[in-house]
């Protein structure tokens, strides 16, 4: 269902945009003190948009919110693969859940996570 969605960025600017809700996964488990929480949306026009924030419970530290505009499901894929310090491409277990979520109802998320393109 198509609803209005606004999302914070890094930057402290707010992504507004209709679309709906695909997929969301999160790290947490009781008694954690920092986990992740990853939302991946479908825009009216086809677009993905990803909103993630770092969640903490630790004293002086605060929520680290993102968000990134992507045209296209293999840009999705990418955006959620990290590289580690000895170039070791990898998708951390809460992207992949995301992952995996959006491609039971996303039939381009599911085919772009089957077959990854890499440079």
């Amino acid at each position: 269902m198509t609803m209005r969605h606004e999302v914070p960025d890094s930057d402290g600017r707010v992504l507004q945009f209709a679309g709906e809700l695909i997929a969301e996964a999160t790290s947490y488990e009781p008694g954690k003190e920092r986990w992740a929480e990853l939302k991946i949306y479908r825009t009216e026009q086809g677009s993905f948009v990803l909103a993630g924030v770092g969640r903490s419970v630790v004293r002086g530290e605060t929520d680290r919110t993102w968000a990134s505009l992507i045209d296209d499901a293999a840009g999705v894929i990418a955006r959620l693969t990290l590289i580690d310090g000895n170039s070791v491409h990898y998708i951390p277990h809460v992207n992949r859940q995301a992952i995996m979520a959006a491609g039971e109802t996303c039939r381009e998320i599911r085919e772009a996570y089957a077959v990854q393109q890499v440079a």
